[in-house]
């Protein structure tokens, strides 16, 4: 295993944390080693440098070209220091500096394309770490991921199988997204560390009013929380569940005949996937009666859908 340490960067002397434990001395000659290892083209990208210590790997990304960097770093020390190598290089303004530990960090972050890790060695935490990472990457993002000596945290090479955490789909056709639909979809975000709004092509709906691509702007529009994430998929709700490892599915209920449906839907779904739950939320009184269908029914008859629709429709 590579264990990356830290160092002076593009010719810069950068200060240094006292204690092994806290900073690891490196070489020019070895961060050079590093981000031509990886081959990954970090112009313009967004950065995470967790466990920043004195920053160095971030501060090398950002004069490599890099959009931004986030460093997170629980010890109040090594944020300072943070700071201050930032200043040092000029890179303020193209960096933020979040004081937190880093599971609790990535519960609440955005997305990012590459990843610098280097965990405390020997503190089993790199799974955890990992676990709360996947839905903050990026479609083609990339982790570099260090430890201490082989074996001692258990290396995960793939996005794919790194634990179930707490992420929620929101599946339907959303053609259009009611205030019904974002009712449930902000009450689930509540609920899980990550839910994902899958937009999806209903083959027993023909008569679309909106593309998919539409569809998923106008949900756009609407939702900001940072741990929504908008997606589409054209296949079985399932197959989307087992590649991106999520627990559970969300689904409004606004009447018996609503239940019925899905209750169907959700045996179906757990005979094809067993570790799959269902989440049955009841809708608000107000949008009891509010459906897709409706909306689109009053939208052709030139009628007024202020009171059913988001404003910034």
């Amino acid at each position: 295993m590579m264990r990356v340490i830290t160092g002076s960067a593009r010719g810069r002397r950068l200060e240094t944390l006292p204690g092994e434990d806290v900073t690891r001395p490196t070489t020019e000659s070895v961060k050079e080693a590093l981000f031509s290892m990886i081959q990954f083209d970090i112009e313009g990208r967004r950065v995470l440098d967790l466990f920043a210590g004195s920053g160095q790997l971030g501060i090398e990304a950002l004069s490599r070209g890099a959009r931004s960097c986030t460093f997170v770093e629980n010890n109040r020390g090594a944020k300072q220091v943070v700071e201050r190598n930032l200043a040092h290089c000029r890179l303020e303004e193209q960096a933020n500096v979040v004081f937190s530990d880093a599971v609790s960090f990535l519960n609440r972050s955005g997305t990012y394309d590459l990843v610098l890790l280097d965990p405390p060695y020997g503190k089993g935490i790199l799974q955890r770490v990992l676990a709360a990472l996947v839905p903050r990457l990026s479609d083609d993002a990339m982790v570099v991921c260090e430890s201490g000596r082989q074996n001692q945290d258990r290396p995960v090479s793939s996005r794919k199988g790194l634990g179930r955490m707490k992420t929620a789909i929101c599946p339907g056709s959303f053609d259009p997204v009611t205030l019904g639909h974002l009712d449930i979809i902000e009450r689930a975000a509540g609920l899980f560390d990550q839910v994902t709004v899958l937009v999806m092509q209903n083959s027993a709906k023909q008569d679309g009013l909106f593309t998919v691509e539409e569809r998923c702007r106008l949900i756009r529009r609407c939702l900001h929380a940072e741990n929504i994430q908008i997606d589409t998929y054209d296949g079985l709700l399932v197959d989307y569940a087992k590649q991106t490892g999520a627990a559970a599915v969300v689904k409004g209920l606004r009447a018996l005949s609503d239940f019925e449906y899905e209750f169907q839907q959700a045996l179906t779904n757990k005979s094809l996937c067993p570790q799959l739950e269902t989440v049955f939320l009841t809708a608000k009184g107000e949008n009891m009666f509010l459906s897709s269908s409706m909306v689109k029914e009053v939208c052709r008859l030139d009628g007024d859908i202020s009171a059913l629709c988001p404003k910034k429709f």
